[in-house]
């Protein structure tokens, strides 16, 4: 997987190791979520779900192993937002995937969660990786 991606990078005229290592990151990133949420909807029964969302959602959000590190404000509003969802598209419905639609909401919000957390935090490194290099050419300069 890694060497096509970095091939693919390549080719795009992406070769900076910053880049190879966002890149792999967020493609390895994206590999563990999917296997997470492929083994949790086919381990889900939709019928506990469906009966009682608020807390199969809190108990699912607050155990799983792959949610450790989501912040407690943001885990706390999808538990509210994705039980309330369940509840009105499964409500008086014979045949409702509650499974499909809280897994599949809870995942994105962490994906995005995850992404953005990323983001800024590779943001932070970037500048001050450019400030340190801007310092060393002004060094550089001053001493000629």
């Amino acid at each position: 997987m890694h060497f096509k991606l970095f091939t693919s990078l390549r080719s795009k005229q992406r070769t900076s190791l910053s880049e190879y290592v966002s890149f792999s990151y967020l493609a390895s990133l994206d590999l563990f979520l999917n296997a997470h949420e492929q083994e949790d909807y086919e381990n889900c029964v939709n019928s506990e779900l469906v009966s009682r969302p608020n807390p199969w959602v809190s108990d699912f959000v607050r155990t799983h192993a792959a949610f450790k590190n989501w912040d407690t404000t943001e885990m706390s509003e999808v538990e509210g937002l994705t039980a309330s969802l369940v509840q009105n598209e499964c409500a008086d419905k014979a045949q409702c995937d509650g499974c499909s639609i809280a897994i599949a909401r809870i995942y994105k919000t962490y994906e995005v969660y995850l992404n953005n957390l990323f983001a800024e935090t590779f943001k932070v490194h970037s500048e001050a990786m450019f400030n340190k290099l801007h310092e060393a050419n002004l060094t550089l300069e001053t001493a000629k």
